[in-house]
């Protein structure tokens, strides 16, 4: 009887299931249409303005140029050439400020003494506007690898840091105080608990840190760079090539989609933890 009952039980809820499912899907297609027929209507008023003499492109470019511009240097490689002293800085500053900025949030946290000393440095770091202080970077280490490193990772640091902190900080106190009643240590609740617990907030910094160190490398190469991206994008603007440099920044956001997707789904992969 209690088998004949839960047959059609079983049914109606695979339907459910399947309806919330497809209903998801409709929408993150209808999703994906909206944004590019946003894209598509942008794109098309700035070409029609510029076709129409509304504007000029020597000053606001032209998405024909812009694309011809990105083609032409990506499928020569010169896009790729450049990049690579750019990628490579963005990659050991993000590195280094992410590891030292998860690690001092979870120290900070778990010694409440360390953050009640810190605390007010940190805010006052915090409130120093860095890209100010490119131009001193480049004074301390040089026009290399060195002045972009330490530049990004002034900025990424602190913003981890912090977001690390305040979401260990939200992690539910009644299942910590669960946990530590039934035997678990500091150490092996912070690992099972409260780490899985903070992992969107720590993501949601890593993601903005990200950005971050892609514009304070790009802002350091142009001011004074021998190669990079931002090298390219202050020449490009200095002597009025602005296709170009929008070719550029063009090239730096598909670099910059495709960073943040992959910071996305490590997140997803971890979860699963």
């Amino acid at each position: 009887m209690s088998a004949a009952i839960a047959e059609p039980a079983r049914v109606v809820f695979d339907r459910k299931v399947a309806r919330d499912l497809r209903r998801v899907r409709r929408r993150a297609v209808l999703v994906r249409l909206c944004q590019l027929a946003t894209a598509v209507i942008l794109i098309g008023a700035w070409q029609a303005a510029v076709a129409l003499g509304w504007a000029n492109p020597v000053y606001v470019g032209s998405p024909e140029l812009i694309a011809v511009e990105l083609w032409n240097n990506t499928r020569n490689g010169f896009f790729f050439v450049q990049a690579v002293p750019t990628l490579v800085a963005i990659v050991v500053s993000f590195a280094l400020a992410g590891s030292v900025g998860i690690l001092t949030g979870v120290l900070v946290h778990e010694v409440p003494f360390l953050d009640k000393v810190f605390a007010p440095f940190i805010a006052a770091i915090n409130g120093v506007p860095r890209i100010a202080l490119a131009p001193v970077t480049i004074v301390w280490f040089g026009l290399g690898m060195g002045s972009k490193v330490a530049l990004a990772f002034s900025l990424v640091v602190f913003i981890v840091l912090v977001t690390t902190e305040a979401s260990l900080r939200n992690v539910d106190p009644d299942l910590v105080r669960l946990c530590r009643s039934l035997g678990a240590s500091r150490v092996r609740t912070l690992v099972a608990v409260k780490l899985p617990w903070a992992l969107p907030g720590i993501f949601a910094g890593l993601r903005l840190g990200l950005l971050y160190a892609i514009v304070s490398v790009i802002v350091n190469e142009m001011i004074a760079s021998p190669d990079g991206l931002g090298q390219l994008i202050a020449l490009y603007s200095n002597t009025f090539e602005i296709s170009r440099m929008f070719a550029v920044l063009v090239f730096t956001s598909i670099a910059t989609i495709l960073a943040d997707a992959a910071l996305q789904r490590i997140e997803r992969r971890l979860k699963v933890w």
